[in-house]
């Protein structure tokens, strides 16, 4: 059962969390994959590099809105659109490999890319 007492807080803490998260990602294609990169990308997709301006700008606005609390409603229906367009994006893990400054988190947990399961 959830109590009305503590609601706002979970929703302020999911609110704030998913926030960060989009700020983190647009932060991710700023100064990791460097926004032509970006558009590169998104060039090899197929796609005009509007999207790709346009989903750096909707994440950094959107996560800043949602993290603020302002217009959380209208923001949060064009932010869960993100993932879907991006699930390409994310499911190659050598396209990570390519970029110095990436850090791979599903390579055995660590942080500096090399591979855990090898010897020595």
């Amino acid at each position: 059962m959830i109590k009305s007492s503590t609601a706002p807080y979970a929703v302020l803490l999911l609110r704030v969390s998913l926030g960060v998260m989009f700020l983190a990602h647009v932060a991710l294609k700023i100064f990791v994959f460097t926004v032509p990169g970006f558009v590169g990308y998104f060039a090899s997709l197929g796609l005009p590099a509007i999207v790709a301006y346009g989903t750096i700008a909707l994440e950094l606005l959107g996560g800043i809105a949602l993290i603020l609390g302002i217009y959380v409603s209208w923001v949060a229906l064009p932010l869960a659109t993100i993932p879907e367009g991006r699930a390409g994006e994310q499911s190659d893990p050598a396209a990570l490999e390519e970029k110095p400054g990436a850090v791979l988190l599903w390579d055995g947990g660590r942080l500096d890319g090399a591979d855990s399961h090898s010897a020595g």
